[in-house]
């Protein structure tokens, strides 16, 4: 009972909004995966964006793999950069549609999510193997460790998923 001026006030069947560990064990386990999912994201949305508002191969492109075995016949490189521009905004597109049918939760089916870290393993080897080609090998080196580790998260992320479709 409060006392005020007015005379006493019951607040016995008043609750107040307060976070106890149960409230923050829920909220942990329906966002634990959701930075995984942003990650790819950004990190396919910026590259292959950037290739598509670009407008143009750049030099620096043209100039790397220019007699490579991947500029085999003409316009082979600009065939190259437009492919991984849309596999990257595919994989974009897969993880946003992923993010808004709230995959990233442990109890929600992920197949678009299967897509999209499929398609983002996809094209760092794409890349990696890219870079090899033309001897660049310490990039190479990043791109497979990439590949390796998108690999790694998905197959921590769609865990459950696979639990799931064991038991089903």
């Amino acid at each position: 009972m409060l006392e005020s001026t007015f005379g006493k006030i019951k607040i016995d069947n008043i609750q107040f909004f307060k976070l106890n560990d149960n409230t923050m064990d829920t909220f942990y386990s329906k966002t634990r995966n959701l930075p995984f999912y942003l990650l790819t994201l950004t990190t396919m949305g910026i590259s292959g964006f950037e290739k598509l508002f670009s407008f143009e191969i750049p030099k620096w492109y043209i100039e790397q793999f220019s007699g490579s075995i991947i500029d085999f016949f003409p316009n082979a490189l600009t065939i190259m950069w437009v492919m991984i521009m849309i596999l990257q905004i595919s994989a974009f597109l897969f993880t946003l549609l992923a993010i808004i049918k709230k995959e990233f939760r442990d109890e929600v089916q992920k197949n678009w999510s299967q897509i999209a870290f499929l398609l983002t393993e996809i094209s760092f080897v794409i890349l990696g193997f890219g870079q090899r080609i033309i001897q660049n090998y310490d990039v190479a080196f990043w791109l497979f460790a990439y590949a390796v580790l998108t690999f790694l998260g998905a197959r921590a992320v769609l865990k459950k998923n696979y639990e799931h479709s064991a038991t089903s």
